[in-house]
């Protein structure tokens, strides 16, 4: 699947005015969905995203896979200082912001890690100046 840019920048005024960004949307569950599947198979992670376009009910154990698919990526992709997952119930902007924000890190990680490789697979380490 193609990444989506994570939106992350959520604000309690959204939500007072509501705002676009102030509602959580069968869209936005569909990037993050979308996201966590990219991350997933970039990882070799078993994560199969649901399509939120016929817009069913959303259940309990809807947002438990999406908790426990993000765990399963932190797991295969350890990274510092990654803020912790949200619990459930994701009833917040803040909580959808944070979920978002670590698919944002960690697939900004992965990037730049594989940009990172020279073409004969080895990392490159700056090495220039040794003899």
């Amino acid at each position: 699947m193609a990444w989506i840019n994570p939106v992350f920048d959520r604000t309690a005024e959204d939500v007072r005015k509501k705002k676009p960004k102030g509602f959580l949307k069968y869209d936005d569950l569909n990037r993050i969905e979308q996201n966590l599947s990219h991350l997933a198979e970039k990882l070799g992670v078993n994560y199969t995203a649901k399509d939120w376009s016929d817009r069913p009910l959303i259940f309990k154990v809807d947002i438990t896979k999406i908790l426990a698919g993000l765990s399963s990526i932190r797991n295969h992709w350890p990274m510092p200082n990654l803020p912790e997952n949200p619990q459930y119930p994701i009833n917040t902007y803040e909580k959808v912001n944070q979920i978002e924000k670590i698919e944002n890190l960690i697939g900004n990680n992965i990037t730049a890690s594989n940009e990172s490789q020279m073409r004969c697979g080895e990392m490159f380490a700056g090495e220039s100046g040794v003899i």
